[in-house]
């Protein structure tokens, strides 16, 4: 985890400077500064409960935790460099002031991603597992049960059923998708 936030200031300074140029002349105190805020970061990061949550399954809670993590790891740099480090001198002449805000975009990207791969490569290994097996069904309501029943079904594979779409009698939702599947039609045209 640590070479992976040093990686990401390293990377700040490429896209900053567009070439390795720039990369050569300031990769020391961008290495510097990537190791000295891994003692906020990861305080932050864990505060906010991104290394308790179970990503298999996230959820619009997880992304909230993510959102507030990554801001708050983002805010607490951009502070420490220009209201601290920039101030007292720590940082040459010529530094780019830039790097705090391209490294937080970057860690924002990097974290999200790999945090959320987890829920894709789950959802795509459980789909290929029950593919051919599953017994279509519709659901009966597009509302907020039917919404919980979709997610249920296709979070449990195990229950052999794979829903097909929705029947709701209100006009508004007819042919708009919730979790992926689409609403075909009112309860009287498949009762």
């Amino acid at each position: 985890m640590c070479w992976w936030f040093l990686r990401r200031r390293s990377s700040a300074l490429v896209i900053r400077f567009d070439s390795t140029e720039g990369f050569a002349l300031y990769f020391r105190i961008a290495f510097i500064w990537g190791s000295l805020s891994l003692f906020w970061i990861i305080p932050i990061f864990w505060a906010s409960g991104l290394y308790s949550r179970y990503w298999r399954y996230a959820s619009v809670d997880e992304m909230t935790a993510l959102a507030v993590g990554t801001a708050g790891a983002w805010v607490a740099s951009v502070f420490v460099f220009f209201g601290i480090a920039y101030p007292l001198g720590f940082v040459p002449t010529g530094f780019p002031r830039s790097i705090p805000i391209v490294q937080g975009l970057i860690t924002m990207l990097g974290v999200v991603a790999t945090r959320l791969s987890l829920r894709v490569v789950f959802e795509f290994s459980n789909r290929l597992a029950t593919e051919g097996k599953m017994k279509r069904v519709l659901i009966g309501g597009a509302g907020v049960a039917g919404s919980m029943i979709v997610k249920e079904l296709k979070k449990n594979p195990q229950l052999g059923r794979e829903p097909a779409g929705f029947v709701d009698d209100d006009p508004r939702k007819m042919g708009l998708s919730i979790h992926g599947v689409k609403v075909l039609g009112t309860l009287g045209d498949y009762g």
